[in-house]
């Protein structure tokens, strides 16, 4: 069997300053996470990044981000062993854990 889907560079988002180590989809945003410590959200028809984006809070870089079921919640987690949870229509931090040995 030959894949014959094509896919095409649509837009190149430039807004981290180190690279870019994680990425999720919700029905509406886009979040990139890096080694900068931040996370953009974008919304995802357009790729325009939301007024309160980035989100800051984390003390390494960040390798880890998904959506909740619902999409109102965004986590995140870093090399800082912080695990944070944001409002994905704020960007307000509600939650901080921390996992330690």
């Amino acid at each position: 069997m030959t894949c014959t889907n094509r896919v095409s560079l649509t837009r190149t988002l430039r807004h981290h300053s180190d690279e870019v180590s994680c990425c999720a989809f919700s029905s509406s945003l886009l979040v990139t996470g890096s080694i900068d410590k931040t996370l953009q959200v974008y919304n995802s028809a357009d790729f325009t990044e939301l007024p309160f984006s980035p989100l800051t809070g984390h003390g390494y870089g960040v390798h880890r981000s998904c959506f909740s079921s619902c999409g109102s919640y965004l986590l995140s987690c870093s090399t800082d062993v912080s695990t944070m949870v944001w409002s994905s229509e704020t960007g307000e931090l509600l939650s901080i854990g921390a996992a330690w040995p």
